[in-house]
């Protein structure tokens, strides 16, 4: 499979996970909290989303010959520091990485409302980082930003 294939595979994915928790957002809050199966759904698709986009930075990274960074945040800060995102969406994006080794860990004691907080906010930041790499891998990178190789 191409790199490019990769990605595009990588950013299908993320796509369809952010469909499906935008589709189950009918509640308010207090549903959420009453709806244990619906937390479970919710913060495993957080937890898919997030990892398809550390892997998709991963795989821009490595196109742009990049070394990997230490941190799955790193891959966005490093995307940063290349032009490639804007540092509003890198950090936002570094705080969903944060938040998912959080929701990796499985706590019992995790806060359904930060949860909730999450999932309200973290779905746009999810599809502003697909569009923005599925311009990048079409060729229609923003002016000084890293070109495809």
């Amino acid at each position: 499979m191409s790199e490019s294939a990769v990605i595009q595979r990588l950013l299908t994915q993320c796509e369809e996970y952010i469909a499906v928790l935008r589709a189950m957002r009918k509640v308010d809050l207090a549903g959420y909290e009453r709806d244990k199966a619906l937390q479970w759904q919710v913060e495993r698709g957080l937890q898919l989303a997030a990892q398809a986009c550390i892997d998709i930075g991963d795989e821009l990274l490595f196109r742009m010959g990049e070394a990997e960074p230490e941190t799955a945040p790193g891959i966005f800060l490093s995307l940063r520091s290349l032009g490639f995102l804007d540092p509003d969406l890198a950090d936002s994006l570094a705080a969903c990485v944060r938040f998912r080794n959080i929701l990796v860990r499985a706590r019992a004691d995790l806060d359904a409302a930060e949860v909730f907080r999450h999932w309200s906010h973290d779905l746009a930041c999810y599809e502003r980082f697909c569009t923005r790499a599925r311009d990048w891998l079409l060729g229609r990178g923003a002016p000084g930003s890293p070109t495809v190789p």
